[in-house]
C-alpha cells in the first residue's frame, strides 16, 4: 500500500490532523514541500505546519483549495468518503449523474450494473483459462 492510500485511506484523518512525519510524507507522494503546498493554496509554509501539527484549524475554503491542490475531493480529505478518485472526468460524471431524474439514474445503473457483472464474470473465468 502506498503511502498516499495509507495517509488517506486507513487513517481517514485531516491530512492536518496528522503528526508532522505522516502529513510530510503524504505531501511528497506529490512532490509536496509545506511550502509548495501553501503557495498552491494561498498560504504560508508555517501556517501549514501549524495545519499538520493540529495548532491551527483551516477554514472550509483553505480545506477545499488543500483538497483541490492535492486533487483529492473535499469529502475524501476530511474522511467522509473512502474511496480516492483522481479522474476529474470520472467526477465530472459523477456529478452529471446526480442531476438526472431519478428514473434516468436507474436506467443507467441497471446498464453499469450488468457491464461490470460482465466484466467481472470474464476477469474471474479468464484467471482461472476458462476463457480462451
Amino acid at each position: 500500500m502506498d503511502i498516499a492510500t495509507k495517509c488517506f485511506y486507513q487513517n481517514k484523518r485531516l491530512i492536518w490532523q496528522f503528526p508532522v512525519k505522516e502529513s510530510t510524507e503524504c505531501r511528497k507522494v506529490d512532490g509536496f514541500t509545506r511550502k509548495k503546498l501553501a503557495a498552491k493554496i494561498g498560504t504560508s509554509g508555517p501556517i501549514v505546519g501549524r495545519y499538520e501539527s493540529g495548532d491551527m484549524m483551516p477554514s472550509i475554503e483553505i480545506k477545499s483549495r488543500i483538497a483541490e491542490a492535492l486533487e483529492v475531493s473535499l469529502d475524501f480529505l476530511v474522511g467522509n468518503s473512502s474511496i480516492l478518485v483522481k479522474d476529474k472526468n470520472i467526477l465530472n460524471r459523477i456529478e452529471d449523474i446526480a442531476k438526472l431524474p431519478s428514473q434516468k439514474q436507474g436506467e443507467l445503473f441497471n446498464v453499469l450494473d450488468a457491464y461490470l457483472r460482465d466484466y467481472k464474470t470474464s476477469t474471474t473465468y479468464s484467471k482461472q483459462g476458462l476463457l480462451d
